[in-house]
Parts: structure tokens; sequence; C-alpha cells
């Protein structure tokens, strides 16, 4: 229970999942003004029962009641008010016997009765906790009843799940006993005085052979702990809320960084599955450690902002812990254990896998790191219900690299954002032109930097397309230069070749201008020697642009007959490719148009529908995948 009548400055300890019943006792002066908060609480917490309270000695007719609260304007609209006599409602709790927690100075330092303490009185208490006042002092040695100071810097030391929680202030007010808080500190300071020496010393002089880096020891270790300690100090205490709807926990954590073809995914499922009208028994509760506008927050969707990490991994961990959570949605794969480590901690859970390229490309890793990926990946798919992947070619490489059932993976394509749309050829030729100086006709490349995009086979073919064929246009490629070999040898190729001006890199461009750069582009052009799914093909033919694209993995299952589709290593082929598409308009506005009719396929809403029918056949267990969670 906790008595408030101030709501605003009640929101964490309302919050807390151990507060099932909220007794509002309204402001004389004018008590509609918690109307509104009232109503928000209810639509966050509609399992939480709110008493509005009314004091007998003031009021005494129901036209009373009418006229002094308002209610004849408001009680129809809020059917969830209960109405009940102030004094009558606690001397009901006299007949339990309940710890009582005194919060924040009485009323009988501000010259009145000592409200906090009356109600105490009125509910029978046998035990106060409080801060250190000395009116409370005062006040409950005169009536005999057991006290407690409690140390503002720990905050309440005890919670029971029957306590009447009285006041106005709480700072930082958590939902388990403060004293488990405080075994974590010693535990902390043992770390940081042995183990951060010692990971020093093996970094420097054993690791660093297998390109460990800083961040790839300490900081993994630390966040695992953080989450796991949460867990557990959460699950001392377990409140027994009933619910009537699931609640999904989504990892977002990868939110706001950039928008690559991955965290646009994760941002457009949150986006749709937010607004699906079939989520009435669905709530879901998203984690980021950055604010994400376009995701709604609404009776549906909770978004939980933290400020960094390791506060989000802590309050993930106390969500699992306090089981608040009916089932946990890792959104993409990482080489750290912390990062699935909620899919053992959840009691049903989701991994979505959207490629192996870490296993694929030798160079990008040692085989330390590669095998203890390797290990990791098989870990996360035993503790999973179910996994996730975007395509057909994703699923049979995970099946032959880590020996997973096929029952247990489940294919979901991913949609294309409705942002990318055709827009007039010549208006889009002349926005670039304005914006970037650009007064060619280009072929367009989009992606970061990594060996596998392979960026340099695209610029041979760039060379050759001008040398043999003498194509007037340019290249642009958008995206981040992000492994240092590759910048480094298009860098020098540019220059052996005398291109500098014919060539354009973009690191980041906003997503209305990548939208016109799709749309300007003669050809997109994408070499790539694997992807997981493929977006910017997709993205590019939403925009009406021809595409000419390598075959490999999954793009030639994502594009099938709406594109060029060439060998990764076909330089001829790919010059050819082009050449005929920069000469024929008819065979042009034959791939515009398969292209078009090929990414309207990819729909957002597909995918949301498709996933919130897998949440509720995991949760409900009507899909047999479930039960091989380990």
């Amino acid at each position: 229970y906790i008595v408030t009548t101030y709501i605003k400055t009640q929101q964490k300890i309302v919050d807390c999942p151990v507060m099932n019943k909220i007794l509002y006792i309204p402001r004389k002066n004018n008590p509609a003004e918690d109307i509104k908060p009232l109503q928000e609480i209810h639509n966050l917490h509609p399992d939480k029962t709110i008493y509005y309270l009314y004091n007998e000695n003031d009021i005494h007719t129901k036209e009373e009641i009418n006229k002094a609260f308002f209610l004849n304007d408001y009680i129809h609209k809020f059917p969830y008010l209960k109405m009940q006599s102030k004094i009558s409602f606690f001397l009901q709790l006299r007949k339990e016997k309940f710890c009582i927690t005194v919060l924040g100075p009485p009323c009988k330092e501000t010259g009145g009765e000592g409200g906090n303490q009356t109600t105490a009185l009125l509910s029978g208490a046998e035990e106060i906790y409080a801060y250190n006042t000395y009116s409370t002092i005062e006040y409950v040695n005169k009536k005999n009843i057991v006290f407690s100071q409690v140390p503002a810097r720990l905050g309440i030391t005890r919670i029971y799940h029957k306590s009447l929680v009285i006041g106005t202030t709480l700072p930082g007010l958590h939902s388990y006993p403060a004293l488990l808080r405080v075994i974590l500190y010693p535990f902390l300071l043992v770390f940081y005085m042995v183990c951060l020496p010692l990971i020093y010393v093996i970094r420097f002089n054993i690791l660093k052979y297998y390109r460990l880096g800083y961040y790839q020891i300490l900081l993994p270790f630390v966040l695992y702990v953080v989450l796991y300690f949460s867990f557990l100090i959460h699950s001392y205490v377990k409140p027994h809320v009933k619910k009537d709807f699931a609640v999904i926990g989504i990892d977002a954590k990868k939110l706001g960084k950039s928008l690559s073809g991955v965290e646009r995914a994760i941002e457009n499922l949150c986006i749709y599955i937010s607004g699906m009208k079939s989520t009435a028994n669905l709530k879901f509760v998203v984690y980021s450690c950055n604010p994400v506008p376009s995701i709604p927050a609404n009776k549906n969707m909770t978004v939980k902002i933290c400020p960094n990490i390791a506060k989000l991994y802590w309050t993930i961990g106390k969500d699992l812990g306090q089981k608040s959570i009916d089932l946990f949605h890792v959104t993409w794969q990482e080489m750290f254990l912390y990062h699935s480590l909620p899919l053992k901690l959840a009691n049903k859970s989701i991994y979505t896998i959207f490629d192996l390229i870490n296993l694929t490309f030798p160079d990008y890793h040692s085989k330390l790191i590669r095998d203890r990926y390797r290990k990791l990946l098989k870990k996360s798919i035993n503790w999973s219900s179910i996994i996730v992947v975007p395509s057909e070619s994703t699923r049979n490489q995970v099946i032959h690299e880590l020996d997973v059932s096929a029952e247990k993976l489940k294919i979901i394509y991913l949609g294309i954002d409705p942002c990318f749309r055709a827009v007039n050829h010549d208006e889009a030729k002349k926005y670039i032109s304005h914006k970037f100086d650009l007064r060619n006709d280009f072929l367009l490349f989009i992606g970061r930097s990594y060996e596998h995009k392979n960026m340099i086979f695209l610029f041979e073919v760039f060379c050759s397309l001008v040398e043999k064929k003498k194509y007037p246009g340019d290249l642009v490629l958008i995206g981040e230069k992000y492994r240092y070999p590759v910048n480094i040898r298009i860098e020098q190729m540019v220059h052996e070749t005398g291109l500098e001006k014919r060539f354009h890199w973009f690191e980041k461009v906003s997503d209305n201008d990548l939208v016109y750069f799709y749309n300007a582009a003669e050809t997109f052009v994408f070499p790539s020697r694997y992807e997981g799914f493929g977006f910017p093909v997709l993205e590019a033919m939403a925009c009406g642009t021809p595409v000419v694209a390598s075959s490999a993995t999954s793009l030639k299952e994502i594009i099938d007959d709406a594109a060029i589709l060439l060998s990764p290593d076909d330089l001829e082929g790919f010059v050819d490719g082009i050449w005929k598409l920069h000469i024929d308009d008819k065979l042009r506005f034959q791939y515009v148009n398969r292209g078009f009719k090929r990414a309207n396929i990819f729909d957002w809403n597909k995918t949301a529908r498709q996933m919130i029918e897998l949440y509720d056949s995991v949760i409900s267990g009507t899909d047999n995948l479930s039960s091989q969670k380990k």
C-alpha cells in the first residue's frame, strides 16, 4: 500500500511492483489536479487498485462529496477509482498486522496534527520505519510503537509485502532490501583492488598477442556482474502481481549510436509492434541507453531510457529478477556473454541472429575470439526458446555452423522503412547537385568499409568501366570508413588512377538525403560477398533505382529476378551489367518495375504481425519450440 496526496512526487514508489494499492487522499484546495496523474498511473499499471479516500470529518453526504471533490464531472470517466472513507478504510486494516514506513517530514512540523502519524495509528501500526525527525520520535514514544531510524543515504531497509508506505518523498526507493544492495559494495571493492590489476597484467603480457583490447576484457565482465547481481538481489523479493497480460522485454541498447541495417531493423520492429491493434494482451518494455523519439510510448509500449549501459543492465536484471518480464527478446547477436545472459535468466526468451559474419571471415578476429564466439552462440541458442533469422541463407548457415536443429529456427523476413520511396528523378538530381555538388550521373554504393562488402572490387569495376567503356559518370560511396586497410587501399587506387574528381565518399548522410541519393543514382551497385538480409538493395528498388548485385548468400533469395545478379568476383560481368543498364532504357525500365514489385513484398506491418504471433505462441506454449529452452 501507499498513501499519498501528491502523486507526482510519489512516482517512483507507485511504479514499484510491490505496491499493489494506491490510497489517494485528495487535497482540499483542488483535488481534481491529481485526476490526470491517476489516469496515467492506471494506464501504466492497470493491475493496481486506486482508492479515492475522503475524510468523514469534513463530508457527511454524497452531495457534499460530489460538490467538494468535483466528482460529478469525473466519476463516470474514471470507473477504476474506488470511493471510500479514509477512517473506515484504515480501521479495516487494523485486522491485519502492518509495518509502517513514514517518509519525509511529518505534517506536525508544518503545524498540522501529524497526518503521517495519525494514519499509522489508525492502521494499527506495530512497527514504524522513518527518517530521523524529532516529531516522529516524540510521537512513537507516546504511543509505545516499535521505532527504527533509517539513515537517509540507505533509504528504506525493510519493505514487506504487507506494509503501508506513507509520506510525500523518498529518494531512491527500490523494491529490494537495501541491506543486500550494501553487500555488493565490498564485492566491487575487492574486484577493483585485486582483479583489475591482474587484468591489466594479463592484457599487456599475454592477451595482447590475441588482439584483445581493454574493453573486450574488463567492461564485459563488469556488465556481467552487474546484471547477475541485480537479478539475484531482486529475486530475493518477488512481488506476486496477477496480470491479465504478458510483458515482452526488448533489448534495444544498440539504438541511438548509428543507423546501420541492424539498428534500423530493431527500431522499426519496436515502432510497428507498438501500433499493432492485436496487442491487447501483450505489453512491451524497450530497454535503451539513448532516447529514441521515433518509438512511441503508449499503453502497449514502455521505453526505459538508462543513462549508461551499467544502469541499463541493472534495470534488466531487476525486471527479470522480479519476474515482471514474461519473455525477453535479444534482438541481435553480440560477442560478449553479458549480452546473451538475459536469455538464460528469463523464463522464456527469443534470440535473433542476423548473420554469422564474424565466423565466416577470419580476418576480422583472431582464432581465439572466433572460437569463444562460436561457444557463446551455442550457449545463447541453448538458453533461447526459439531463434529468429531474417533469411533462408542465414538459417542454413546457422544449422551448418552451430549444429542447431532446424525446428528451433524461425524465418521472419524484415521490412523496408517507408521513408524510402520513389521521387522524381530530375528533382532528386537537382537536389543532390545543389547540396553535394554532384553534377554528373553516378553509380551508388551504400555500406561500411568492411572487407566482405567488396568495395575494392567495386572500385576496380568502376575503373574498368571508365577505361574500357568510357563511362561518363562518377562513383559515390556512402558509409563509415570502418576498416583501416580497406580505406587505405581505396585511397591509394584513387590516387594511382587519377580519378579523384570522379570519386566521392560521404561517411554520414541523413535519411532524407539518402532517399534523394537513391533516386538520383543511375544504378545501384552492390557486390557484397556476404549479407544476412540485404537492406540496401531493397531500399534502392523501393526508390525506383535499377540494381546490379552479387548473388552471394541471402542476396539471391531477397532479390530474386528483380536485379542483375552476378558472382562477387565476376569483374567483367559487373562491367557489362552496369553498361547495359546505361545504354538500354527498355532493360532499365524492366528492372525498375520488377524492383518495385519485389520491394512491396517486404512490409514491416507483416513482419510485426508475424513477430507478435511468435511472441504469443512462445508465451502460451502453443509452439512446441518453446519447450526446447535449456
